[in-house]
């Protein structure tokens, strides 16, 4: 995997991570900053597509996906990828 791969995947990594946050906050009734973070997620998500390809991003999107699902966690993907 060279660097530019490698950065993308990870990148997308954290954004999943970060939709699982969203989903914390919203199970403990933050409902308005869950939904504040997620809409800066997609918005992360547009001009990280936008920067790094869309072809780019969406691959390392389902590589992240990929491995969240093979480690047994749901992803809260923010991305329409």
């Amino acid at each position: 995997m060279d660097a530019e791969t490698r950065t993308a995947c990870l990148t997308a990594l954290w954004i999943l991570h970060g939709g699982s946050l969203a989903g914390l906050l919203r199970s403990h009734g933050e409902r308005d900053q869950a939904r504040n973070l997620e809409l800066a997620l997609q918005t992360i998500s547009s001009i990280l597509g936008d920067e790094m390809g869309s072809q780019l991003w969406r691959e390392a999107m389902d590589w992240a996906s990929d491995r969240i699902l093979a480690d047994g966690e749901a992803p809260a993907s923010p991305s329409q990828h």
